[in-house]
């Protein structure tokens, strides 16, 4: 399960007008945090990789591009994004649960330059 994945805050500038008229413009679009949580990775994915060695407390925290492809139960890809410049706020995984090839998230949030839907293939 994803969220925030195209929530935008958009920031307000009051201007006066004649000292008399209030507007509001708008000055810029922010991200809100995309959260993932309860998902299954691939120990060989480079989401995977990326994640334990922030664990590790591997520094500096490397930005990465990465691509989420939301499944359905019988693996079938339903929508897709590219997620340009990203970066962990807090993430929690599930080490009790994994196995030699998959891991458990239960929880990445994480902040972004950029979100694009890119395809579903159904």
């Amino acid at each position: 399960m994803a969220s925030g994945l195209i929530q935008k805050d958009e920031d307000k500038q009051n201007v006066l007008e004649d000292g008399v008229y209030a507007h509001q413009l708008p000055t810029a679009m922010a991200s809100q945090p995309l959260t993932l949580k309860h998902g299954i990775i691939s120990k060989d994915s480079a989401l995977y990789h990326w994640l334990s060695n922030i664990i590790e407390g591997n520094r500096p925290i490397q930005v990465a591009d990465l691509r989420l492809i939301v499944a359905d139960n019988q693996g079938n890809d339903l929508i897709e994004w590219i997620i340009d410049g990203a970066y962990p706020i807090s993430l929690s995984l599930n080490s009790g649960i994994s196995d030699d090839h998959t891991a458990l998230i239960e929880e990445v949030t994480m902040a972004y330059r950029s979100l694009v839907q890119t395809g579903c293939s159904a």
